[in-house]
C-alpha cells in the first residue's frame, strides 16, 4: 500500500498475555519499540500482575501488537504427507478459532486459540481506547530470529524451538520449574518472553511468507495507519497556516509603517495594482494545474489507488501505477503537460480467470470514466504482462 509506504509506524508498544495453568502466575508484559532507520530499538520493557494494570501502563498514543501464550493456546506439528494429521486438520472449525501457522517443507506448525478466549481480552483493550494493529498466538513468531541469535534451538516464551538447516523442525514446552535463559541481541538482553515480544515487532516490519495468521474482524491495521497519517498531515497543515498568519502579519505591519511614505507616490498604487493582477494570474495558473492534475478532485487520489490496490487479488501483482501521466516528453522551455483525471496501471497476472474478474469488478467502480486494455500479452515465463489506462469521471 502506498499509504503504508508514506505514513509507517515507527513507534509501537507488543502486549505479551501469558496464562499460567492456574492463573495465579500469569504475567502481562509489555514491550515499547521504535523503528530508527533499520534498527527497531527497546525504550522499555515492563511486567505487569494483571491485566488491569497492563492496560493503564499502555500508552494508547503508539498502536499495539497482541499475542497470546500459555494456558488456552495449544501447539501441533502437521506433516501434510500423513493422512491422519490431515484429516485433524481438517476437521478443524477455522471459525471458532484464531491462529498462527509456520509452513516448512511440507511441515505445518500451527498455535491457536478458542476465539471467545481472545475476543475477551480484545474488547477490553477496545474498550480501553487501545489500537490494536496485529494479533499473534503462541510462541511461532521468535522463528524470525533464528539467523540473528546464531542457535538451532531456543526458547520463544516458555516453548523450545528447534532446527536444522535453518528451518523449525520440533517445539515443546519446557517443563515448569526450568530456568529459562536470556538473550543478547547486540547491546539488548532479552528473557525468553520478551525474545517473543520482540520478534513480533520485527514480524510487522518485515514479510515472512512462511507465517500466517488469522486476523479478527475487530482489528483493522490499515485504518490506524490511516488515522496516524491523518493527525500527522493536520500537524503539518496547523504548522503552516500558523506560519502564513505570522507571515500574513508581518507583511502587514511592514507596509502599514510604509504607508504614509508612500501615499503620495502615484507609482506605488500602480506597482501594488500590477503585482495584484499577476498575483490573481499566478493563483489561476496554479488552479489550472491543481485542476490538471486532479488535486481539486472531491476525492483524494489516494481514494481511488487505495481502491484499486485494495480488489488486487493475489494472482496478480502491480509493478506500476501512474497518476496523471505526462502527455509528453519533458523538455526545456516547453510546457509540462499531463493526461489529467487518468491512472496507468501495469502488472503481471498470473491467472487469467482472476485477472478478467479483478477488471469486472474494477469497471463497477462508479468513479470509473472509461477502463482501457492498452496492451497484453505473455512474457518468457508464460505470464501476462498488461497495461491498462483508467480515466476518472468524477474528478
Amino acid at each position: 500500500m502506498i499509504i503504508n509506504k508514506l505514513f509507517q509506524i515507527n513507534a509501537l508498544t507488543v502486549l505479551g498475555i501469558f496464562r499460567d495453568t492456574n492463573d495465579t502466575d500469569s504475567t502481562f508484559s509489555t514491550l515499547q519499540v521504535v523503528k530508527r532507520k533499520d534498527k527497531l530499538i527497546v525504550i522499555a520493557k515492563n511486567v505487569f500482575p494483571t491485566f488491569e494494570a497492563a492496560i493503564k501502563g499502555i500508552d494508547i498514543k503508539n498502536p499495539v501488537i497482541v499475542v497470546f501464550d500459555g494456558k488456552g493456546v495449544l501447539n501441533k506439528k502437521i506433516d501434510n504427507k500423513s493422512e491422519q494429521d490431515i484429516a485433524w486438520k481438517n476437521n478443524i472449525d477455522l471459525n471458532t478459532i484464531y491462529l498462527t501457522t509456520y509452513l516448512t517443507d511440507g511441515v505445518e506448525f500451527i498455535s491457536f486459540a478458542r476465539k471467545t478466549f481472545i475476543d475477551e481480552f480484545l474488547n477490553t483493550l477496545a474498550k480501553n481506547k487501545v489500537e490494536i494493529i496485529d494479533l499473534h498466538i503462541g510462541p511461532l513468531a521468535a522463528v524470525v530470529m533464528k539467523n540473528v541469535l546464531g542457535k538451532n534451538s531456543y526458547i520463544s516464551n516458555t516453548t523450545l524451538l528447534e532446527f536444522t538447516d535453518d528451518k523449525l523442525v520440533h517445539l515443546e514446552k519446557v517443563l515448569p520449574g526450568d530456568l529459562l535463559p536470556h538473550y543478547n541481541i547486540s547491546e539488548l538482553e532479552l528473557s525468553s518472553s520478551q525474545l517473543l515480544l520482540y520478534s513480533c515487532a520485527v514480524k510487522y516490519y518485515i514479510e515472512v511468507p512462511e507465517i500466517e495468521k488469522s486476523v479478527p474482524a475487530s482489528i483493522n491495521a490499515e485504518e490506524v495507519v490511516y488515522k496516524k497519517a491523518f493527525n500527522k498531515l493536520a500537524i503539518v497543515m496547523l504548522a503552516f497556516v500558523f506560519t502564513l498568519l505570522i507571515i500574513s502579519y508581518s507583511c502587514i505591519q511592514y507596509y502599514l509603517s510604509k504607508n504614509a511614505a508612500l501615499n503620495e507616490q502615484n507609482l506605488y498604487s500602480t506597482r501594488t495594482f500590477n503585482e495584484i493582477q499577476k498575483m490573481d494570474t499566478e493563483r489561476q495558473q496554479k488552479l489550472k494545474i491543481l485542476a490538471d492534475t486532479g488535486q481539486m478532485s472531491k476525492n483524494f487520489m489516494s481514494f481511488y489507488i487505495y481502491t484499486i490496490a485494495k480488489s488486487v487479488p493475489a494472482e496478480i501483482i502491480l509493478s506500476s501505477l501512474e497518476i496523471s501521466p505526462l502527455s509528453t516528453d519533458i523538455k526545456e522551455g516547453k510546457k509540462i503537460e499531463v493526461n489529467a483525471n487518468t491512472i496507468l496501471i501495469f502488472g503481471i497476472s498470473k491467472d487469467d480467470r482472476s485477472f478478467n474478474s479483478w477488471m469486472e469488478k474494477v469497471k463497477k467502480n462508479s468513479w470509473i470514466g472509461t477502463f482501457e486494455i492498452l496492451s497484453i500479452k505473455k512474457n518468457k515465463d508464460n505470464k501476462q504482462e498488461f497495461e491498462i489506462k483508467i480515466h476518472l469521471n468524477d474528478v
